[in-house]
């Protein structure tokens, strides 16, 4: 836990430094996404390989192996806390996420095992990919949407749609 916690530090250190408007939020949170589904992919081969190691060992690759997911996860929430007007909110909704998320992750390692649980967190930051795209009025919809004033495709501005609803 302690080596998580330091390179999420490191990580929202970083995003404080290079990340600092919301447009990069949206292929961070596709990357670590993806670093989850490679983690779910190599872990069990990887934990097998591990076996018969010395603690040592084992400790210095938990590192290794920890250190690119930890330290992006560390990014998303401190670049989110810039691009809010109600700080308080954010920490209040973070707090309420924290414990609700441990919960529903021990929940569903209990029930379904810990590959499921990975992967509903790699879900977790698609859909958070995914508000982040909508959350902002210029965001454009993913998939093309028909317009009703013509016969040709194109991107929908979500904020747009959403006042014309």
């Amino acid at each position: 836990m302690f080596r998580a916690a330091a390179f999420q530090r490191a990580g929202s250190v970083a995003a404080r430094r290079r990340i600092n408007n919301g447009s990069k939020i949206l292929p961070l949170l596709g990357l670590i996404s993806a670093l989850i589904v490679v983690h779910v992919v190599l872990l069990p081969w990887l934990l097998s390989a591990a076996v018969g190691l010395p603690f040592a060992v084992k400790l210095l690759l938990s590192g290794v192996v920890l250190a690119p997911l930890g330290f992006l996860m560390g990014m998303p929430f401190p670049t989110g806390l810039r691009l809010v007007k109600t700080v308080e909110w954010a920490w209040a909704l973070n707090a309420a996420a924290s414990v609700l998320g441990s919960v529903m992750a021990m929940i569903i390692a209990i029930h379904f095992g810990l590959t499921v649980t990975l992967l509903c967190a790699a879900a977790a930051y698609l859909l958070a990919g995914f508000c982040s795209r909508t959350w902002r009025g210029d965001a454009v919809v993913f998939v093309e949407a028909y317009s009703c004033f013509g016969e040709d495709w194109y991107p929908l501005n979500l904020g747009t749609l959403l006042k014309t609803v």
